[in-house]
């Protein structure tokens, strides 16, 4: 499956590690191909459902949304899911309101429910329980794309918060780490576009090794290919946010010593 993902340039959210503690293999499947629909790259997850079946793996949950989207729990069930969701929040410090007031109902409800609390706690910046609710919600039968949303975006943050520490943390060790460092933003910014604070962080860090002098091989070599491009990329954009009034200061600079 990694093999089929690389062939097709994209690159593994999740199949890539191993699975936590209370998951499987198969969830971490189920978790790739959401991820990929949501991307609009449903031809890729058709071919990872094809190979999974190949090797005998078969589940409800591989299909997507829209052909379980009927599927509801009934009252025991609900209960029994209701009162997990509600260990999930209390072990994170969470109150669990929105899921407190779906008590007694039936599955549709509580499903309702289930998207409130989401949506709250990833505004308030909890990503980590999003993805624990979500992930058990689906575990469970649950399945709205509202609910898939929410915790696919939170997966999406949460992976960013992970990779920003561990980034924080090369970058406090050795030249080797912060090379190690610039690596990993590079192939974040790469796979994540939108990683904002991944970019200013890796400029940052760029520009401080320019700054260091002259003797920095690194003001020849710029690293890398891929560095020099990522720099030569922020450039155009500076470049077209100012073309409208001409007034770029480095252009202006240059021009002026030309």
């Amino acid at each position: 499956m990694l093999l089929c993902c690389s062939k097709e340039n994209w690159t593994p959210r999740f199949l890539q590690h191993p699975p936590a503690e209370g998951e499987s293999s198969l969830d971490l499947l189920v978790r790739e191909l959401e991820s990929l629909r949501a991307e609009g790259r449903s031809d890729l997850a058709e071919r990872l459902v094809k190979a999974a079946a190949k090797q005998g793996v078969a589940d409800p949950r591989l299909s997507p949304g829209s052909a379980r989207s009927g599927q509801t729990l009934d009252a025991v069930a609900a209960a029994d899911l209701l009162k997990d969701l509600l260990q999930v929040c209390s072990k994170a410090g969470c109150s669990g309101e929105a899921l407190s007031a779906a008590e007694g109902q039936d599955g549709a409800a509580l499903q309702r429910a289930c998207i409130r609390e989401m949506q709250n706690l990833r505004q308030k910046g909890h990503q980590r329980t999003v993805v624990a609710l979500g992930r058990r919600a689906l575990r469970a039968g649950l399945d709205h794309p509202r609910l898939r949303n929410n915790l696919i975006r939170s997966e999406r943050l949460l992976w960013r918060d992970t990779l920003m520490d561990k980034v924080d943390g090369l970058l406090a060790g050795k030249r080797s780490a912060k090379d190690k460092a610039e690596q990993l933003m590079l192939e974040a910014i790469t796979e994540d576009p939108d990683f904002r604070s991944c970019r200013v962080r890796l400029e940052q860090r760029l520009k401080e090794r320019l700054d260091r002098g002259k003797t920095d091989p690194f003001r020849k070599e710029l690293l890398d290919l891929r560095v020099s491009m990522e720099l030569s990329r922020r450039r155009l954009e500076l470049l077209e946010q100012r073309c409208g009034d001409g007034t770029d200061p480095a252009l202006q600079q240059e021009d002026a010593s030309a």
